[in-house]
């Protein structure tokens, strides 16, 4: 699941509070393709940067 995959990915560089995690994915309008694309909308609390430089 791709929830699972983005803990684990941004788990490496620092640690975040897994019970506040939201994602949505979503459709906007691109206006000049005429055409609706997929955007990932995705808020995470950050508890504590692990490794500094890394952002």
């Amino acid at each position: 699941m791709i929830k699972d995959d983005m803990i684990k990915a941004i788990s490496k560089y620092m640690e975040i509070d897994t019970s506040g995690l939201e994602i949505k994915i979503t459709h906007v309008e691109d206006k000049e393709a005429s055409e609706k694309l997929p955007v990932l909308y995705v808020s995470m609390p950050v508890r504590v940067l692990l490794t500094k430089g890394t952002y």
